[in-house]
């Protein structure tokens, strides 16, 4: 006999601590924990963040690059991309939200 589990809403993982520092991504309501990044991977991020946010500064537009926010990408997903480009006054609007975007970033 299969027992079947609640599946988990974006709202709920928005304020899901396990005590843990194990970090999940929600993939279709459930909690898929993420490996941890190598070295390299936190290198490129790194890099991805400072050369978007001065192009960004030499575009003169409002926006943040920022490393690992979560966006949701389906009713019951969120995954956490390296780097997402946010608009400024979305981060002024919610920063003491979970950073969780809704909608799409750039």
């Amino acid at each position: 006999m299969t027992i079947a589990t609640a599946r988990m809403t974006i709202e709920a993982y928005q304020t899901y601590d396990d005590g843990s520092d194990t970090r999940y991504e929600l993939v279709q309501g459930e909690l898929v924990p993420m490996s941890p990044p190598t070295w390299l991977h936190l290198a490129i991020a790194k890099y991805l963040e400072r050369i978007f946010d001065q192009e960004i500064e030499r575009l003169g537009y409002d926006w943040e690059a920022f490393r690992e926010p979560g966006q949701q990408t389906e009713e019951s997903s969120a995954r956490v991309p390296d780097v997402a480009i946010v608009p400024t006054d979305f981060v002024e609007q919610t920063l003491n939200q979970s950073a969780i975007l809704t909608t799409a970033a750039f």
